[in-house]
């Protein structure tokens, strides 16, 4: 926009000047603002990657207590809780979190375990041995 001088002329070289100054001040303006944008997306990056640290060691502490509510709670449901949560506690160390496949795992690995164990002891048992003698001595 041309500027009047005070005779009623338009003063090209004002004109001009005054255009300058406005393109300056707007990409002065864009820059200010580019930089602030720029400040706080720098500083939110920092602030929330210490808060993530911060928060990974309690959260390690929140993990293992969820890990044994989450037993605690699935325990509550069948006939025999502290036996559960006792054999499955052992198991539940080893992982970082626990997903309802996770504690299906845990509990076919005890049951298997427990078979493995009723095996060995049955047939290290005396009642084996008489049994096993019994069918030695028809076969004779």
């Amino acid at each position: 926009m041309a500027s009047l001088n005070p005779w009623g002329k338009l003063d090209e070289v004002q004109n001009e000047r005054l255009m300058a100054r406005r393109k300056t001040r707007k990409r002065i303006t864009f820059i200010a603002i580019s930089f602030i944008i720029l400040v706080s997306i720098i500083v939110g990056a920092v602030v929330g990657g210490v808060s993530h640290n911060n928060n990974k060691s309690s959260q390690q502490n929140d993990n293992v207590l969820s890990i044994s509510s989450t037993i605690r709670a699935v325990c509550n449901l069948i006939l025999y809780p502290d036996s559960c949560i006792s054999s499955l506690s052992p198991y539940a160390a080893k992982f970082n979190a626990l997903k309802p496949q996770d504690i299906y795992k845990m509990s076919v690995l005890v049951a298997l375990n427990e078979l493995f164990g009723a095996s060995d002891n049955f047939f290290k048992s005396e009642t084996f041995k008489n049994i096993n003698n019994l069918n030695i001595n028809k076969k004779h």
